[in-house]
């Protein structure tokens, strides 16, 4: 199901209401232009913890505040590297990277 199909409020309601009740919500996109503006602004309000890889432009635009980075410090990310926030008491946010565990 594509996401625009979605209203604005229905996405704000059903994230609040899940989250009222502790139940986590993974919400995986490749950019935020799949959702409408106002939707893409609310999203960090929305959401406790927001992992962002190398994205386009324009998602990198919409997020670098969150991780005090500018936008080309997201979009140029090197592979298997990510940024991360946080929401708390004490807002956590950094960069990391991924690797391979083999058993």
């Amino acid at each position: 199901m594509r996401l625009r199909l979605i209203s604005t409020f229905a996405i704000r309601e059903v994230l609040n209401a899940l989250r009222k009740f502790n139940v986590s919500v993974t919400i995986a996109t490749q950019t935020v232009n799949v959702f409408e503006q106002d939707v893409q602004r609310e999203l960090p309000a929305l959401c406790r913890l927001i992992i962002i890889f190398r994205v386009d432009m324009n998602t990198a635009k919409q997020y670098a505040y969150l991780f005090n980075v500018s936008e080309y410090n997201i979009y140029t990310l090197p592979l298997h590297y990510f940024y991360f926030y946080m929401q708390g008491e004490e807002s956590v946010r950094g960069l990391a990277k991924s690797y391979v565990i083999i058993v």
